[in-house]
This record gives structure tokens, sequence and C-alpha cells, in this order.
């Protein structure tokens, strides 16, 4: 599939359902967002639905309070699948009901290609660019609102420039964008630099967690889902800390452990040496980068399952020198 493919699809269809991944982050929000405002300026009858509620952080986006929670009652002409890898990650059964075709657009690279048709580009650093990139070759006109839900999608899954820049490239990116009415220094700051009371006395007790093993290459936060709640936060609350888990000198992967009596859902973050993809993509339901990837652990106990995935993290760790 080409991005003259995709403009053909939106040109030739009238109504869109818009969906991610559960549990959204800023990528897939800012993605739908932005393909959303897009769609609308068309004229086109655009519905954007996720399973789970968006975190707070992500309240301040425009147009945020245009995404439904509420399973949709009718079927529309065109179902866009964003920043999901495969066709169980939304938690909607049976994805054809909802629209006669499926536009899959993604960059994970453990993509399963489920979509009518399929735009994935595993090199690329977000959802986000993808849309950027379709935009700025179909000469269509981003505005601020769009831009501003673009480089959010950016700034997330590459924490701050962090990840997946190594040619330097996305700062032109996040050049054209600021150009375009994208306001940086809100977004780094509700972004990266504002917490409320109770996401500061969540992240507080998640670091009493902290542990480390394999002689301080690996490093270890826990907490179970419930958390946030006993604390009135929501998920927003936890955000980033995946990354900051590796902040600790020596630590070649981080581990944040997330958990109930069903499962343990590890995010996992690597300094390089380690791919955690390949590590995520041994459990049924995982996969990712090799910098960033996620997997659930089911039918074992926290212990159990961290000591697991520490065995399976450790024989792909650099032997000593």
């Amino acid at each position: 599939m080409t991005y003259n493919d995709l403009a053909q699809i939106v040109r030739q269809n009238h109504s869109f359902l818009i969906c991610a991944h559960e549990n959204p982050d800023g990528d897939s929000i800012g993605a739908q967002l932005a393909f959303y405002k897009y769609l609308k300026k068309l004229d086109k009858n655009v519905l954007v639905y996720n399973k789970d509620q968006t975190p707070r952080k992500f309240h301040f986006l425009p147009n945020c309070e245009s995404i439904s929670n509420k399973m949709p009652r009718k079927k529309f002409d065109v179902l866009f699948m964003l920043d999901c890898s495969n066709a169980q990650r939304p938690g909607i059964d049976n994805l054809s009901n909802f629209a006669a075709k499926i536009v899959n657009i993604d960059h994970h690279r453990d993509n399963k290609s489920y979509g009518d048709y399929n735009f994935v580009e595993e090199n690329s650093a977000a959802t986000c660019i993808l849309l950027y990139e379709y935009f700025k070759q179909n000469d269509i006109e981003i505005d601020a609102d769009m831009a501003n839900c673009l480089l959010t999608g950016i700034l997330m899954d590459t924490q701050g420039f962090e990840f997946n820049n190594a040619d330097g490239s996305l700062y032109l990116t996040a050049n054209d964008l600021v150009k375009c009415g994208a306001d940086n220094g809100k977004l780094f700051k509700k972004l990266f630099a504002e917490s409320s009371p109770a996401d500061l006395k969540v992240r507080a007790k998640i670091w009493e967690t902290l542990e480390f093993f394999a002689d301080g290459k690996i490093s270890v936060i826990s907490m179970n889902k419930n958390l946030p709640i006993a604390y009135g936060a929501d998920s927003s609350a936890t955000e980033g800390l995946s990354n900051d888990v590796m902040g600790c000198v020596g630590v070649e992967v981080g581990i944040f452990a997330k958990y109930d009596k069903r499962e343990v859902r590890f995010s996992l973050r690597s300094a390089g040496k380690v791919d955690v993809g390949e590590i995520a993509a041994q459990y049924p339901v995982g996969g990712g980068h090799k910098f960033a990837a996620g997997c659930t652990a089911k039918k074992l106990g926290l212990r159990e399952a961290i000591a697991a995935i520490v065995d399976k993290i450790s024989l792909q760790l650099p032997a000593p020198c």
C-alpha cells in the first residue's frame, strides 16, 4: 500500500472509524486525533473509538473529547487501525463487523498485516511520523491542531528524541511541525514535566519496589494495577517510568511490571545490547522494537514472572570482560 492508495481510499469513502490499541499511548492518541481532524476538514463522517479511557496527560490535546469509549453500533465504510500491531490489541472482536475495509497503519516490526490494506514501516520512529509523511506527500495542510497531535506522538514514542533518532532527522520533522503551529514548549511541559500530587504519590510507591538482577544489568520496578486508582490517579501517572527505570549506571535492560491476579504485563526498555523485542516475542502476547517492547505473562505470580523474564534477558546480556 502506498500513500497514494491511502489518499484514494479517503476520497472514495465517506464514513470512517478510527481505532488504536488498548491502553492507548501518546503515539496512538496523537495519530488518531490528527487523522480525525484531517478527515473532518474533508467533511467526512468520523468516529474515534478506544476500548480504554484516554490518560489525563493527553486531555489537553485538541479534539480529545471526540474519542469515544462506547463500542460502535453501526458499520462504517473504512476502519483505520492506527499504531496497532495485531487484530487482538484493540480489544474489539471481529473487526470486519465494523467496516467493509480495514486499513492497518503502523510502525511495529511484529505487525501481522491483518488489514485489507496494510501500510507498515518498521523503521519509522512512530505512527505519527507515517501520517506526517502522508500529509506532506499529498500536499495536505497540517494545521496547528494536527501539528500538536503529531508532535505529541513523536515525542512520546522517542522519549523526547532519545530513541530512534540516530541520524537526527526527527529534529527536522519537529521543526516543520513547529512551523505548522505545534507549541513545542507547551508539549514538553505537559508530557514530561507536569504531574499531579496523586501521580507523584503513585510514582513514589512504585520506586520503593526497585530491585536489580544480573549484577546490576537488569533493573525492575513493579506495581499492582489498582495502585493508581487507590491514589485517585489514572494510567498517565506511570507514563515514562518504563524509560526512567533505565536511568541507573550500568543497567542494560529496564523492566516495569504491572500485575493483578490474572497476569503480569511487562514494559521493557534496552540500552541497546539486548533486543527486548526478541525477548517479548517469546511470549504468546508480546513484541515490539529493539529498544522498547512489551509482553504479558499469564498464569504466573509476580515473583515467578519476573524470575522467568530475567532469565530470558540474562541469556542475551554480553559476557563480562
